[in-house]
């Protein structure tokens, strides 16, 4: 094995060569992720693998499992100009370009079809505005806005489609001495909320939790919530839950750095990710 290859704790039974402090200072190549979908699974699959270049830019992604293959192009200023996609049975190739204000994503498919996304920024460089065409007909476009400290505190959100047009908002409340975001309603036309987002923070400031409730809902088999633990005031895992706790994921992490994924069902393993890196 390579000495550039460098599998973050025990990946699969297989352990680093290099030692874990030397990880920080090197520049990601690639990501790799090894899954089983049992424990008893004998040999891992290569689920998916991610490339990056110097600068850390992602050049392309390949996920065997839902047949994604997508290369990344970028411009001599670093910013993305094209992708070539193919994701499921469909190909398709995204262009993009830059104005002062405004940037132009253009997608087309082998079919013919075609689409334009604008999205507008004011001087700080925030995004304001976002619109959406489908054959050059406008069919979405959302509105944002910020506070004096540049944080987004809305969303206006306007559809054209259909025979009647719907508007809903989204508005973010921040706490008045942290500056921290605390709260996301999402209301829909009739001023109801549909959505509530609550973060709650630990005393160190850290992000603590994420609770989704859908209040407009009868069950709440929709309701998430996901907790984040630390060590040492680095990030150690992340677990959310969703469904009543029917399902369940859990991220791992070491010295920071994301080096497994564990999904389950009703308490049972459906599905283990194991990250390699990969180093120039």
């Amino acid at each position: 094995m390579s000495k550039k290859v460098i599998f973050l704790g025990l990946i699969l039974g297989i352990t680093s060569q290099i030692g874990w402090g030397q990880t920080q200072s090197k520049k990601v190549k690639q990501i790799v992720g090894w899954g089983k979908y049992t424990q008893k699974q004998k040999e891992a699959q290569k689920f998916f693998v991610k490339q990056f270049d110097r600068e850390g830019k992602l050049t392309r992604e390949q996920d065997f499992r839902l047949y994604i293959d997508n290369t990344y192009i970028y411009n001599k200023k670093g910013k993305i100009q094209r992708v070539d996609g193919y994701e499921g049975e469909t190909s398709f190739v995204k262009k993009y370009k830059y104005g002062n204000k405004v940037t132009t994503e253009q997608l087309a498919t082998p079919d013919g079809k075609k689409s334009n996304t604008h999205l507008y920024f004011n001087k700080k460089g925030k995004l304001i505005e976002k619109k959406m065409y489908e054959a050059q007909k406008l069919y979405k476009r959302i509105v944002y806005n910020y506070n004096r400290r540049d944080s987004l505190i809305g969303e206006m959100h306007y559809i054209y489609t259909g025979k009647k047009r719907k508007n809903y908002k989204v508005i973010y409340t921040y706490d008045a001495q942290t500056k921290k975001r605390i709260r996301r309603n999402e209301y829909d036309a009739n001023k109801q909320v549909i959505e509530k987002v609550v973060y709650e923070y630990n005393a160190q400031g850290n992000l603590q939790s994420i609770s989704k409730v859908f209040p407009q809902r009868k069950s709440s088999d929709y309701n998430t919530t996901t907790n984040y633990l630390y060590k040492e005031n680095q990030r150690w895992q992340i677990i959310s839950k969703r469904n009543n706790g029917q399902y369940e994921s859990r991220k791992i992490y070491k010295n920071g750095i994301l080096i497994r994924t564990r999904k389950y069902e009703n308490g049972k393993l459906i599905e283990l990710v194991d990250y390699q890196y990969i180093y120039f």
